[in-house]
């Protein structure tokens, strides 16, 4: 397949962020995956929730005492001045490094038990799980658990969120694609009896007026049968079958075209998550964005996500089982 656009092998690489992308907007996945155009300004909501995972990955693998609980705080610390100065906190509060620093302290302490319940198998898990003979979806897992006394295995990820944690978010992980994703990964690695799923990790950094912040913490188990994950899979399939049928539209289109033929906008998340899309007023301005596709716009760069070069711990390439 010939694209109208400069080829990339990140652009074949599916994983479950570009697939919940194309179903937020297939213009915004072309922007984001098919050019690679990104913002050149760093977003805190996504840098802020790597750090900390790169955090709780350390205490998860070292143990939940002082010592390690320090050295967690400094890697979060060093990972997240990279992009982020000390007088950038208080615009970013409360996600900033002193209740990053708090949350890393409470969280032990909310937690004390896990080590003597848990068995730490794998953390920062890359690789790719098939969806169909032919097909291959990519993923990145926190870890992988084992319960020690009922030898079930589970997936724990974590998520960050600002504000306190309700029910609406709760609700939201229930059906999650990304869930799916994981727990079909548990399903391809471990006998089909002793996986239960995922345990979404919640902490929630919450402002407050009085005091710098404080932090909620919630686990929510969501633990998916095989029949349920039949559904996954056809999903999972369907929503390659969208991408690759726009792939094919765009192998169609030239910049001489009125517009792009593939791809198209959609006007119900350009204001998600109380932002404004990046991409807002290039949708709004250019019937066809593959006349202005050979350098990226003012305030972006080329900067393309692919799932298998973001450093891991582990990788591996799962099969499906007969």
């Amino acid at each position: 397949m010939s694209l109208p656009v400069p080829d990339h092998p990140s652009i074949h690489k599916l994983d479950t962020t570009k697939l919940n992308t194309m179903e937020e907007c297939p213009r915004k996945f072309f922007f984001e995956y098919i050019l690679g155009w990104r913002s050149e300004h760093p977003d805190n909501h996504l840098h802020f929730g790597s750090c900390i995972h790169l955090a709780l990955a350390h205490i998860k693998e070292n143990g939940y005492g002082s010592v390690q609980v320090e050295e967690a705080q400094n890697l979060f610390e060093l990972e997240y001045r990279k992009e982020f100065t000390p007088e950038s906190d208080e615009l970013h509060h409360p996600k900033d490094v002193f209740n990053a620093r708090r949350a890393l302290q409470s969280y032990v302490m909310e937690y004390p038990q896990d080590h003597q319940q848990y068995e730490v198998l794998f953390t920062e898990v890359s690789g790719s799980v098939p969806i169909d003979t032919e097909r291959r979806l990519y993923l990145r897992m926190d870890t992988i658990l084992r319960h020690r006394q009922e030898g079930y295995y589970f997936i724990q990820e974590h998520k960050t969120k600002g504000g306190a944690i309700n029910p609406i978010w709760e609700a939201e992980w229930e059906l999650a694609f990304q869930v799916g994703t994981y727990t079909h990964a548990l399903y391809c690695m471990y006998p089909i009896d002793q996986v239960k799923g995922v345990q979404i990790n919640g902490i929630a950094f919450i402002k407050a007026k009085a005091t710098a912040g404080r932090n909620e913490f919630k686990r929510i188990a969501v633990w998916r049968t095989m029949k349920q994950m039949e559904n996954w899979l056809w999903v999972a399939n369907q929503r390659v079958d969208k991408v690759m049928f726009e792939m094919d539209n765009l192998s169609k289109c030239t910049e001489d075209d009125p517009i792009l033929y593939a791809f198209p906008m959609c006007d119900r998340n350009c204001t998600k998550y109380f932002r404004i899309c990046p991409y807002h007023d290039f949708c709004l301005t250019w019937g066809n964005p593959l006349r202005h596709a050979k350098q990226p716009p003012l305030g972006f760069k080329i900067e393309r996500w692919d799932p298998e070069e973001k450093e891991s711990k582990h990788q591996m390439t799962l099969e499906m089982k007969k």
